[in-house]
């Protein structure tokens, strides 16, 4: 193998070429990688604004889920209620539940 030290016309036209293509491609790609940027930047906003909304529904959750066991408790106190009312048209109260020392003080 041997190295040939000259310099012809070919290998200038060659390293023109080259510089132009490097050059032409600088400029053409330059615009697509700008514009990726801009679409990256708005996926990645995109993806924070669906982040904040997630945590938003998580917290709402959160409440409903603890206004789900009040309802429930609520739900409870009232069925209690309803039986207490309905002992006392009964007769079975707090007074006249099957005592046998009430001394008709009430009558049954």
């Amino acid at each position: 193998m041997h190295f040939d030290p000259t310099i012809n016309a070919g290998n200038l036209i060659a390293i023109a070429l080259l510089a132009v293509t490097i050059i032409a491609g600088w400029y053409k790609f330059g615009g697509r990688i700008d514009m990726l940027e801009y679409k990256v930047e708005t996926v990645e906003n995109t993806l924070q604004t669906i982040s904040d909304t997630l945590k938003k529904i998580a917290e709402t959750d959160k409440k409903i889920a603890v206004m789900d066991e009040r309802q429930l408790a609520l739900e409870k106190n009232h069925a209690a209620t309803a039986q207490t009312v309905e002992n006392l048209r009964k007769g079975e109260g707090f007074i006249q539940a099957r005592r046998a020392n009430v001394d008709g003080e009430y009558s049954r």
